[in-house]
């Protein structure tokens, strides 16, 4: 969950950083309530199905628009000198 929330927050925190880390924190928050167990199942299904630990994908992730990591993934346009 902490590397499926650093990337969707853009967060430089390593998923090593442990309980101590703020991502831990907010995730500790996330699954907290009366449907902890379904919230919890849920991001371990996302994160082993579209946001996985090596080769995610990116592209094919519905939550993609709000992505952090995935918007600084994409190529920037830059504007051309004298373009017409």
């Amino acid at each position: 969950m902490t590397r499926l929330l650093g990337r969707f927050l853009g967060s430089p925190e390593s998923p090593e950083a442990g309980a101590k880390g703020p991502l831990h924190a907010f995730a500790l928050r996330l699954v907290s309530g009366k449907r902890s167990l379904e919230i919890n199942w849920a991001v371990l299904d996302f994160g082993v199905l579209v946001c996985r630990a090596r080769r995610p994908r990116c592209p094919e992730c519905p939550l993609r628009t709000r992505c952090q990591t995935f918007m600084q993934l994409q190529p920037h346009p830059t504007p051309t000198a004298g373009a017409l």
